[in-house]
């Protein structure tokens, strides 16, 4: 059979006409990217294009790419489209797939609106919904607990209301309390009416100093003081994704005081799109990690958590009360299973053993 062509806006998209076409043994023998100038040269636009054929052969009928452009050439290895084939292509596409991939999983298992988007949850017996929440909580990187020995000053940034200072006094208690480390707190939320007097009463009770931090100079002393901490916790002031000369000055905040991690804190309440903008844009300010807050607000967290996926920037932390600070641990798939699955949180089985007990 001779080379036939393929086009589409995108590749799977492509691959779809391909296989439907041709069948599962049809053979990629080129794909490339093309332009098409529109009506009148108005409405150009750039689309995938594919030759595909069930004959290896055919390689010799494939045409010379115009000025040396486009794809991988008719000398490319041949690819048959097969179930392995379908997969790695898939897994080459990238984080929007990924994250696609993610929400129409979610779907299946999902309730309320998302449950109205896909099938519904009595669709999928027990076991099959819980691999499914299994293979998603394995979709979302982890990094684990602060290692005390190779951090020692740690950031917390993100939107306004994401709840930076309460997380931040949570990490302070459980360092403090559990770890028993030497645990100091330096306040540079200078905007927020009260975020001081809160982040200090809070300090107060967990027997934990804190210093306040109104500009970069302020930073470097605050950090003299507290030279014999195990970690330094640096709650700063909330800034929009949006809002460049703050992410700027949060940038040169943070460049001053050598932070070691930077852990950007979004509301699990949020949606999807809103926990993907943060997540690209305060990378502008050195965020290495992501805590979710606000689990137990949240009636879908999978839509916020998504934003984790291919971000390169692991979670650290889950929140999901406001007890300090039983109300946040570390993230782990297990959790995450239970998360994703929007089961009772752990802050409520400890709230029902206690009272039976």
């Amino acid at each position: 059979m001779k080379l036939q062509k393929f086009e589409a806006d995108n590749m799977p998209d492509a691959l779809r006409k391909v296989k439907a076409a041709l069948g599962p043994d049809a053979v990629i023998m080129d794909t490339r990217s093309v332009r098409r100038p529109g009506v009148m040269g108005l409405g150009a636009r750039e689309c995938v294009q594919v030759w595909a054929t069930t004959s290896p052969d055919a390689a010799a009928e494939m045409p010379a790419v115009p000025g040396g452009n486009g794809g991988n050439g008719s000398s490319a290895a041949a690819a048959r489209l097969d179930t392995r084939l379908l997969t790695a292509l898939h897994t080459r596409l990238g984080d929007l797939e990924a994250k696609l991939d993610l929400l129409t999983m979610a779907a299946a298992y999902g309730s309320g609106a998302w449950a109205s988007r896909g099938a519904a949850a009595s669709q999928l017996g027990d076991n099959e919904r819980a691999a499914a929440l299994t293979a998603l909580a394995r979709r979302l990187p982890v990094s684990g607990e602060i290692s005390l020995g190779d951090t020692r000053v740690v950031a917390l940034v993100g939107p306004t209301g994401a709840g930076k200072t309460l997380t931040v006094a949570k990490l302070a208690g459980r360092f403090a309390v559990t770890h028993k480390a030497r645990v100091g707190v330096i306040c540079a939320d200078g905007f927020r009416a009260g975020a001081m007097g809160e982040m200090k009463a809070y300090c107060d009770l967990l027997g934990v100093p804190m210093s306040a931090a109104r500009d970069e100079q302020e930073i470097l002393e605050a950090l003299a003081g507290q030279q014999d901490r195990d970690l330094v916790l640096i709650d700063t002031a909330g800034a929009s994704q949006r809002n460049d000369r703050q992410l700027a000055e949060l940038r040169a905040l943070l460049q001053t005081a050598g932070a070691d991690d930077v852990h950007l804190v979004l509301s699990a309440s949020a949606s999807h799109g809103a926990c993907a903008e943060a997540v690209k844009r305060f990378a502008r300010v050195g965020a290495t990690h992501l805590v979710f807050t606000k689990l137990d607000e949240s009636p879908e967290p999978a839509e916020a958590l998504a934003a984790a996926i291919g971000s390169g920037k692991p979670i650290s932390y889950l929140a999901d009360g406001q007890a300090v600070p039983q109300d946040l641990r570390p993230a782990d798939e297990a959790y995450l299973v239970d998360v994703l699955a929007c089961e009772p949180r752990h802050a409520d089985a400890r709230a029902a053993g206690s009272q039976a007990a």
